[in-house]
């Protein structure tokens, strides 16, 4: 026996592991397209303050800060495994296959063949299972490869053997592994609501769109999160929307001056990628508005929003020339492409509100 369900690759999001999972499922499935573009709309840079930086990010919803379940509500169901199901893991994940449902477990790399710590490292990661082969005594699962998502067979001792593995893991330091808990781990499984919303909120987008024009920077201190509040403390600086080019311009451009390794090491690199993934993700929003009539683009605001996305790419690459050539005249290039970036982007955003906010308007008539 086997069953596939099926994955769309092509959401827009490749730099989120965790989101990845869920939106590769619920976007195999148009009925679900209302909701997810009224989401991932607004983002936030942040950096956890030492010398120079401890951690930088560029995400959607912090996952520290944000109940996960409560996001995908109205458009998945979660089923959490009991611990009976953790002793017949490869059991329990076909049942729920078969039943219609996605697993997500957690699995100690050191066991999975195709993982590049395969018999080299302990390393816990999530597995999103889709498929089996009975016969083959395999599973169907998403990988990471080449900075693509692909999907990869996983046979079922590997399953067994990783889930295990991390599963003693768990048991063996609770204390630095019981936060995975608010990743569904150990095991999950989920599927689509059967009635997901038919249109999407109009002002829902909107207003994402008038947050990212505000933007917004904040300076946050907090304690070590050891259970007992007694920790040391973080700073950390956060800017949000329009905000992160100020951010890119006044502090990471001052750190990779000295450090320009950290392009790499604290994954700039890849967060700009994701910068640039957002605003085509925001324009393919108004297309599939202007396509369902629910907004009028015009060619001007195609042509700004085209003119946006090209310029998010000569920066992303120019990071990568000044990690390799760092120097002056390359930091000068840069810094001057955030500043025409930041500006194009004002144009753009303020272009889709305009759109957005008529076509709402629209909806109720005129007097």
């Amino acid at each position: 026996m086997q069953k596939i369900l099926p994955i769309n690759l092509n959401t827009g999001l490749t730099t989120d592991c965790w989101h990845f999972m869920k939106l590769a499922p619920l976007l195999a499935d148009d009925r679900y397209v209302p909701w997810f573009v009224e989401r991932f709309i607004e983002l936030e840079m942040g950096i956890w303050e030492g010398d120079p930086i401890q951690d930088f990010w560029i995400q959607y919803y912090r996952l520290e800060h944000y109940d996960l379940e409560l996001l995908y509500q109205g458009a998945l169901e979660f089923d959490h495994f009991e611990q009976c199901d953790f002793s017949a893991i490869v059991k329990s994940t076909v049942d729920r296959i078969s039943q219609g449902g996605y697993v997500l477990l957690g699995c100690d790399n050191y066991y999975i063949r195709k993982s590049e710590y395969y018999q080299k490292h302990h390393c816990m990661h999530e597995y999103l299972l889709f498929g089996f082969n009975q016969q083959e005594k395999v599973f169907h699962t998403l990988a990471m490869r080449e900075n693509r998502w692909t999907t990869e067979l996983v046979s079922f001792d590997e399953i067994e053997q990783g889930f295990q593995a991390g599963l003693n893991q768990m048991r063996g330091d609770f204390d630095g592994h019981y936060r995975l808990f608010r990743f569904g781990m150990p095991a999950t499984s989920f599927k689509g609501l059967p009635q997901p919303k038919s249109r999407p909120n109009v002002y829902k987008i909107l207003e994402s769109v008038e947050n990212c024009l505000s933007g917004g920077i904040r300076q946050v201190v907090i304690g070590e999160r050891d259970g007992t509040g007694t920790g040391p403390s973080k700073n950390f600086v956060e800017w949000s929307g329009i905000s992160i080019y100020d951010g890119l311009q006044n502090r990471i451009s001052a750190c990779i001056e000295v450090y320009p390794s950290l392009l790499m090491d604290r994954s700039i690199i890849l967060g700009i990628k994701k910068l640039c993934e957002n605003k085509r993700g925001i324009f393919n929003r108004l297309q599939y508005l202007d396509k369902h009539h629910y907004i009028r683009l015009q060619d001007r605001h195609i042509a700004m929003f085209n003119e946006l996305c090209g310029s998010l790419d000569k920066l992303l690459v120019l990071l990568i020339v000044y990690h390799h050539r760092p120097g002056s005249e390359n930091l000068r290039l840069i810094k001057k492409r955030i500043q025409l970036t930041e500006e194009l982007e004002q144009q753009s955003l303020k272009g889709a509100f305009q759109v957005l906010y008529e076509g709402l308007n629209r909806t109720i008539g005129s007097s």
